[in-house]
């Protein structure tokens, strides 16, 4: 009896072992460069972390500098979404500018009521709309949002896939599409990486190219309007860490 009441007792400690193991597994950490016209003006810093909860959140600081004629304009800003850890459906996001601006948003999602609480100059605005279908975020310049509309494409299916992207700024629903181009090489710093590409379409002409690992990790982006180009910092080898170069609008 002893050494059957043993064998339990050692089965349920491979059992909580093993799982400790997976639970212990880290957040995910990353940087993307920035650069516009081939110059690096900025860059974004990541993290995504699952929380005991049973939320998946994303915060992210970038910070980018520009030139307005003679002036040099420094932006920073932080991010921080909130959303289920199986489904990826956000609850909240948030975006707020740095250096003494107040100026930003948050969103909260309550089933299908989504409220938007804008800041700017001081002045405060409130917008509530009703969710269309499932959404997701895939805000301005927040590099990283790219990582996650890529987990939620199912390259089983392939093909075109549109997804609902509620955009804070506007604090309406816009539809992405997403198409899977297939194997294409990419040369970065005279090295080729294997890639797969895909064509990331906004409305109004917006839209991006990417380029993700044959896994789905997001190695490139590029801003179809701007030509504003974001690559994943382990690919890029000549720039010194946290150097920012100013250029032109």
């Amino acid at each position: 009896m002893r050494h059957k009441h043993l064998l339990i007792t050692v089965a349920i400690s491979l059992i909580l072992l093993g799982y400790s193991s997976v639970a212990a597994t880290g957040p995910e950490t990353g940087k993307f460069y920035l650069f516009l016209k081939g110059q690096h003006f900025g860059q974004e810093s990541y993290v995504i972390k699952d929380e005991p909860s049973g939320k998946r959140t994303t915060l992210s600081e970038t910070e980018m500098v520009m030139l307005d004629g003679d002036v040099q304009n420094r932006l920073a800003f932080s991010s921080r979404l909130v959303m289920d850890r199986q489904t990826y459906a956000p609850t909240y996001y948030e975006y707020q500018f740095k250096g003494g601006r107040n100026d930003g948003y948050e969103v909260t999602i309550d089933g299908k009521q989504i409220t938007r609480k804008l800041v700017t100059g001081g002045t405060v605005t409130n917008k509530t709309t009703t969710a269309e279908q499932e959404i997701l975020i895939l805000d301005y310049n927040v590099y990283h949002h790219y990582q996650l509309l890529l987990d939620r494409y199912n390259p089983k299916i392939k093909g075109k896939q549109v997804f609902s992207d509620y955009l804070p700024v506007v604090g309406d629903e816009f539809e992405v599409g997403v198409t899977l181009n297939g194997e294409v090489p990419l040369v970065i710093n005279q090295k080729t990486i294997p890639t797969v590409n895909y064509t990331i379409d906004f409305p109004m002409s917006y839209g991006a190219d990417l380029w993700a690992t044959k896994d789905g990790r997001v190695v490139k982006i590029r801003l179809k309007q701007n030509a504003i180009e974001a690559i994943r910092a382990e690919y890029v080898t000549e720039i010194k860490p946290d150097k920012l170069a100013s250029v032109e609008k």
